[in-house]
């Protein structure tokens, strides 16, 4: 069964890589990076710089979601003050 959109692969065309190789290769180019972050985490002073790194991400990060669901409790009283409008409008003009 021939795809409509798919042009027409000549027998001289060079064969596109299967996803097995590119997953072969993916594993090795992940052992390497793993490898090197092994070498690179392995001084006390770059784990240690890491982790207080990490820690003031996850500080900012914090801060960025408090700020966030500010917003939101701000935005949810909004639309409950907008229905409340909208139904005392709707009831004026019903009665």
């Amino acid at each position: 069964m021939t795809h409509l959109f798919r042009p027409v692969d000549t027998p001289d065309a060079p064969i596109s890589p299967s996803w097995r190789q590119w997953r072969g290769l993916l594993y090795v180019a992940l052992a390497r990076t793993l490898v090197l972050c092994g070498r690179v985490f392995f001084n006390p002073a770059v784990r240690k710089t890491a982790g207080a790194l990490l820690l003031l991400v996850g500080l900012v990060v914090q801060v960025v979601l408090l700020f966030v669901v500010g917003y939101l409790i701000d935005l949810g009283i909004n639309l409950m003050e907008l229905w409340a409008d909208l139904a005392r409008k709707h009831l004026e003009l019903t009665m």
